[in-house]
């Protein structure tokens, strides 16, 4: 299983009284010590985390053209395991299809951004 590259963090909060200030106030009304504990950790490492570069990359990606094709759509949509519906009258379907498409299409290209970086360094 390959681990996928996301660049690390490219927005963590870096105040530490902004951090406590975070954690603390996802514990508040939490009564029990060690649920308490979990819960101010797990906050602490998401405020601290961020969104990954790559996630910041693939959110801010061209948008897929009007001129692809429905073979390519049908592959990129099968990375995120969506099949292409049989059905035209099946709306939700097509529309969670072509999310997949455009979803998948920009996770490929911030990964082709996140390779172009690293060969330049």
């Amino acid at each position: 299983m390959s681990t996928i590259e996301t660049g690390g963090p490219a927005f963590p909060m870096q105040e530490p009284q902004a951090i406590h200030a975070y954690a603390i106030d996802a514990v508040d009304g939490v009564t029990d010590p060690e649920e308490r504990d979990r819960a101010y950790l797990k906050a602490r490492a998401e405020a601290v985390g961020g969104a990954t570069l790559r996630d910041h990359f693939a959110t801010h990606c061209s948008e897929l053209g009007d001129e692809v094709s429905t073979a390519l759509a049908t592959e990129l949509a099968a990375t995120q395991g969506v099949a292409k519906p049989t059905d035209s009258k099946d709306l939700m379907g097509w529309h969670r299809f072509w999310c997949a498409v455009h979803a998948a299409h920009r996770y490929m290209m911030a990964d082709a951004m996140l390779a172009a970086r690293k060969e330049k360094s």
